[in-house]
């Protein structure tokens, strides 16, 4: 069946909207699971034929789907349109885009983190659960580790803290957290770059983030639920101090 898109009007700009329609179709069908990873969506041939559509109108929609990072456009005669995984490249370029635009904040990223992470430690506390502890102190000794790994350095702590989130259960605060620490890791590389390498400064203050996430983690296991939730708060606070000298350095000059 022909689905038709086309407006009365025909003095009115068409493409966009038809694009955008299809567009929507095509993605509720790629979040639904009716397309999943890896699969080729119809050829265009068909999608021309499904909506009624032109040729252009198609290929606007596909690379609106492509700019979401939902799709792969592959060239040539095995060519098409396979649906990808956005995974958390995609969303934080996504979300780069989006603080572009209204040109966010180091700041104001670290500031997020503070009204999430202290409520998933409470969470954590009041669950007691013996598989999330074990996680939480096996990124710790993986943190320990790298102590000596230039590269590992800024992702270290920042995927505690993403640990911290993860383990509640929450898939919502789960995702926006993967995007916050995709941009606190690219932080803490200009960081550690721009000082040209890793100074007695910035190793002592990754020891001391790996004694305050041992210490939480103990908290978390006494099932001391008020007491977790306020430390974290403070190592929080007491931590934006230093990250927050450069509080004004713009997201999106992380990934420029």
């Amino acid at each position: 069946m022909v689905v038709r898109l086309l407006s009365n009007d025909a003095s009115e700009t068409k493409i966009p909207k038809i694009a955008q329609i299809i567009c929507d179709n095509l993605r509720r069908k790629i979040v639904t699971g009716l397309f999943t990873t890896g699969d080729k969506l119809p050829a265009e041939t068909e999608l021309i034929k499904q909506f009624g559509a032109s040729r252009p109108s198609v290929r606007e929609a596909l690379r609106l789907l492509e700019a979401e990072g939902l799709i792969v456009l592959m060239r040539g005669a095995h060519g098409g349109a396979r649906v990808s995984d956005p995974g958390v490249t995609a969303m934080a370029h996504s979300a780069g885009v989006y603080m572009k635009l209204n040109d966010v904040t180091v700041g104001d990223v670290y500031r997020a983190r503070m009204m999430i992470e202290p409520p998933a430690v409470k969470i954590l506390a009041e669950v007691r659960d013996p598989i999330a502890i074990k996680a939480l102190r096996g990124k710790i000794d993986e943190e320990r580790s790298a102590l000596n790994d230039v590269d590992a350095l800024a992702k270290g702590p920042a995927q505690f803290h993403f640990l911290l989130v993860e383990l509640t259960g929450n898939k919502t605060l789960t995702m926006f957290t993967k995007m916050i620490v995709s941009i606190v890791e690219a932080h803490h590389a200009k960081v550690i770059s721009s000082k040209g390498a890793v100074t007695r400064e910035i190793m002592r203050a990754k020891r001391r983030a790996i004694a305050s996430h041992e210490h939480v983690v103990d908290l978390i296991e006494a099932g001391m639920d008020v007491e977790a939730e306020d430390f974290w708060q403070t190592h929080m606070e007491k931590a934006a101090i230093t990250l927050l000298k450069n509080e004004g350095r713009r997201v999106v000059d992380l990934f420029s």
